[in-house]
Parts: C-alpha cells; structure tokens; sequence
C-alpha cells in the first residue's frame, strides 16, 4: 500500500485480494484536529467507484484514568 500526507491528513491506500463483496481497495483517512480530536474514515472502491466505510471521531476523556497492569 501506500501512504501520503496531504493537508493535515494522513492516507493510506492498501489493495485487497478476495474480498466477497468486491472491494478492491481500501482508503484510511486520519486527521488531527486543532481542538484535539482525531477523526478516522475509510472509503472503499468497489464496482469501479469509492464508496464511503465507517467514521469515528475520538476525544480524549477528561476523565479517564490510565491503569498499567
């Protein structure tokens, strides 16, 4: 695969072999966003187009503790 920076994003594009639903491609998007947020996407190109995957938005939890075991 691939991967490249573009204005503020990091893009990683892989090939996919075998998929049952046709999938070719799979393309990840990551950002990090000035208020602290990271925002994760994925489009995959099936049937000669990209078509869009999931999406999150992570924040940090003022909250949460971190507890190494």
């Amino acid at each position: 695969g691939t991967a490249t920076l573009e204005g503020g994003k990091l893009i990683s594009v892989e090939k996919v072999k075998g998929s049952k639903t046709g999938i070719t491609e799979v393309k990840a998007v990551q950002e990090l966003r000035t208020d602290g947020s990271m925002v994760s996407s994925a489009e995959y190109f099936k049937e000669g187009r990209w078509v869009p995957g999931h999406a999150a938005t992570y924040r940090e939890d003022p909250k949460a503790d971190v507890v190494f075991r």
